[in-house]
């Protein structure tokens, strides 16, 4: 209802600019602009304005009224997300709420450094390795199920968003802060709140899990980038960084 309000107040605001900017145009005690009884580049200047008027106009409302209408995105299209792009979407769908901003600008950053890892990683590989080999099929496996994890933590993040209740949570935290002589009731709000809180650390420690991710994904390139030859890349299983990335995979795993 509020969405609403606010766009029809737009168009009020938009349409009497326009209007001002014509009475501006046309009046004879200021530009003077006329269609009739002018001479020709008058009239000119005249219909120019209209046609300019037009424009502007077509564009304005449709910004107001449809370019600006970013559905969210519920939580059954959520678990659909598959691309880059699909979180990228479904993170700006979300901006609105401001209390995410930051958390948004974050998830968003994590999502170009990963892809740059993992095309690094990938391209590294592929010095020692042909995709036909057995070897790099599963240590592509491994890379498959990092970015599992990844985009799986992002999803989460991107559901708690979804139905976090912005409006109710700037409510309750102004209730805090107020004389509240009845004990029970500032139980109750504080309890709520503390609710809103657990979703708001729960996004914050998750994106710190993504970041471990490509922390040790950075640290497997740098191990790789080390070996001299695919005879050195017989084991990597046991390289430090692989054994502590299947370690974090599995541990997320547990506590999620």
């Amino acid at each position: 209802m509020r969405k609403k309000k606010n766009k029809w107040l737009r168009f009020l605001v938009f349409t009497l600019c326009i209007a001002a900017v014509d009475v501006v145009l046309f009046s004879q005690n200021l530009v003077g602009l006329a269609f009739v009884g002018a001479g020709v580049v008058t009239s000119c200047l005249a219909v120019g304005a209209v046609a300019l008027n037009v424009v502007v106009g077509a564009f304005g409302y449709y910004n107001i009224f449809k370019k600006s209408e970013v559905p969210l995105i519920s939580i059954s299209n959520a678990k659909a997300l598959e691309k880059p792009d699909d979180y990228f979407g479904a993170l700006e769908s979300c901006r609105s709420k401001q209390v995410f901003k930051t958390y948004i600008d974050r998830a968003e950053a994590q999502i170009y450094r990963f892809d740059e890892k993992s095309q690094s990683l990938t391209t590294l590989l592929l010095q020692y390795f042909t995709p036909e080999e057995l070897t790099f099929k599963h240590f592509n496996s491994v890379l498959g199920s990092v970015q599992e994890l990844f985009f799986s933590n992002l999803k989460n993040i991107i559901n708690r968003m979804i139905i976090f209740d912005e409006e109710d949570f700037n409510k309750v935290s102004a209730l805090l802060l107020e004389a509240m002589p009845d004990y029970d009731e500032r139980q109750r709000i504080h309890s709520k709140v503390e609710v809103y809180n657990e979703h708001i650390e729960f996004i914050d420690k998750t994106l710190d899990n993504n970041d471990d991710v490509i922390v040790k994904l950075d640290e497997l390139i740098l191990e790789l980038s080390k070996l001299d030859s695919a005879q050195n890349c017989e084991n990597l299983e046991d390289l430090p960084a692989v054994v502590e990335i299947n370690e974090l995979i599995k541990n997320v795993k547990y506590y999620r």
